[in-house]
């Protein structure tokens, strides 16, 4: 499959997911992450706001917050399709809608990515090779090939969004962890297409 095929036959899986089905899923998935080392010895996290077809990280948020860690969240900069990033104390209060209609740091305060020690990353399809596919701005695939980042990188996903292989490029940024509701992947990065723990 092209990746628009990827993208669409993702959002039609996702859309059959029920309600019930979903926020069971996302209170697994949560449950899952929270108790990963990677995030309970990170203390400077990249969170992102989650969309309406995406796992709900309002939890996660609140637990990292709870837990005395600092979070931050993208802020995409159309005119460069960049990504520079803010830190977030209540994400009730200081989050407001962005670009894409996704909601972004209301502070123009930027912080550096280099503090960063997890990151958490969207992306609408992934596979057993720690390929992703985002939404085809690439602004994270630019954003993650940045030299200042070397953390680990995580994504959360439903099980209906992981495919045997999707469509990559060389260009394309991998991610090193994924954690769906039944499974936790982790992937070399070193090597294109090779997956070396399941959990």
């Amino acid at each position: 499959m092209e990746k628009a095929e990827v993208r669409r036959e993702v959002a039609r899986r996702v859309a059959s997911l029920t309600p019930g089905q979903r926020a069971e899923k996302d209170s697994q998935i949560a449950r899952t992450f929270l108790s990963l080392p990677e995030f309970r010895s990170a203390q400077n996290i990249l969170m992102y706001a989650s969309m309406d077809d995406e796992i709900n990280m309002a939890p996660i948020a609140t637990a990292a917050l709870d837990g005395g860690k600092r979070i931050y969240y993208p802020i995409t900069i159309r005119g460069t399709r960049s990504i520079e990033i803010a830190e977030v104390e209540d994400i009730r209060s200081d989050l407001a809608m962005g670009s894409f209609g996704i909601r972004e740091p209301r502070t123009r305060d930027r912080a550096s990515p280099r503090d960063l020690d997890l990151l958490l990353i969207p992306g609408r399809a992934f596979d057993l090779g720690g390929n992703r596919l985002g939404r085809g701005a690439a602004y994270y695939d630019i954003f993650l090939g940045s030299s200042e980042l070397s953390a680990p990188r995580c994504a959360l996903a439903y099980d209906c969004q992981v495919m045997d292989n999707i469509p990559h490029t060389e260009t394309d940024e991998r991610i090193d962890i994924l954690v769906t509701e039944s499974r936790v992947l982790r992937f070399d990065r070193g090597k294109r297409g090779s997956q070396h723990k399941t959990g």
